[in-house]
């Protein structure tokens, strides 16, 4: 039926077509933006609520990691605390034990040799085991009952735990040279 038209109306109905297809065409267009904007802005509006989970996350993460850190900050003190109160504890006052020796020592003994070795501590399977600190001293007694009331006013002082006398002290009765070993309380 169309070729039955004159070439003027064809043309018309041809650029109507084309006009309906280009309409057509241009709808659909706008429609499939339409529809891809949607979907970005939904997909936008997803992302953001994730993103800001993540930023929750992210906050609680760090806070933890600081409050670990902080922790971890606190364990150090503690334990460098702990090491000076163990030191402190297991530090013997020299002065109290020259002052004892002062006072237990007659006036007639001579004290010749002084050595002292401070208190340790050991690891042995796990477990601190704490050397206590000793003292040696050597010299010279004139008579062996001045010697044995030393060893006596020794044994009686509380700064000292163990007092050792060798049994080569209590041989001779006169001018003696004597040594003691002692072991000083923690």
């Amino acid at each position: 039926m169309i070729n039955l038209l004159p070439p003027s109306f064809k043309e018309s109905i041809r650029q109507e077509e084309n006009l309906r297809l280009l309409a057509i065409l241009l709808v659909l267009l706008f429609l499939f933006l339409l529809s891809l904007s949607f979907l970005l802005v939904s997909l936008r509006i997803f992302l953001g609520g994730e993103i800001k989970i993540e930023k929750a996350k992210l906050v609680v993460q760090e806070e933890t990691l600081d409050k670990h850190k902080e922790q971890e900050v606190i364990k150090s003190l503690n334990w460098d605390v702990l090491n000076t109160v163990r030191v402190y504890r297991r530090q013997v006052q020299l002065r109290a034990v020259f002052a004892s020796l002062t006072d237990n020592l007659p006036n007639s003994m001579i004290v010749e040799n002084f050595s002292y070795t401070p208190s340790s501590e050991v690891v042995v399977k796990e477990e601190t085991k704490i050397i206590p600190a000793k003292l040696t001293l050597s010299g010279f007694a004139p008579t062996r009952e001045i010697l044995f009331s030393f060893k006596q006013n020794l044994e009686a002082d509380s700064l000292f735990k163990t007092v050792t006398f060798p049994p080569s002290n209590w041989v001779n009765s006169q001018d003696i040279i004597f040594s003691v070993s002692l072991e000083l309380e923690s």
